[in-house]
């Protein structure tokens, strides 16, 4: 089972990935006065949650208060996964690819998050691909693609 809300004082922003023309950007999150952050909290048994405690080692998980859109569910304990050491320098920003952006999009829209976090996922701008880059990868494909 799954939930739908918000959690107040952290924000969503794009940091850099490892490889800038190959997917430019990941999500991460981090705190800000005054900021909501929107998604799902799920209700798993703590067998499950140790479990993915020990896969998202690279992660603290802090104790986040989760309230429910409709505000009929408040939990004060629900496990919100940062990057150990709060993920770094967190003010290096990036633009996303498209293809992530609509990752997370569409995640949003089939799971039910309000229209006004959709329209500010919807705001963001995603990379493109400068000409010569662009130009000088279908050189490459095109290569492959006639190698025998």
């Amino acid at each position: 089972k799954y939930l739908v809300g918000t959690i107040e004082g952290w924000e969503l922003y794009f940091k850099p990935s490892f490889s800038k023309y190959v997917e430019p950007a990941f999500a991460g999150i981090r705190p800000k006065a005054g900021a909501i952050l929107h998604g799902s909290a799920f209700y798993i048994p703590q067998n499950e949650a140790d479990d993915l405690d020990s896969q998202e080692a690279g992660y603290d998980v802090l104790e986040s208060k989760f309230i429910t859109y409709d505000e009929n569910v408040v939990m004060d304990t629900v496990g919100l996964y940062v990057p150990k050491g709060g993920g770094g320098n967190s003010s290096k920003e990036a633009i996303p690819s498209l293809r992530y952006l609509r990752l997370l999009r569409n995640g949003a829209r089939e799971g039910g998050l309000a229209e006004d976090w959709i329209r500010h996922l919807d705001s963001f701008p995603h990379y493109v691909t400068p000409p010569e880059v662009r130009s000088q990868t279908k050189k490459w494909i095109s290569e492959f693609h006639n190698d025998d």
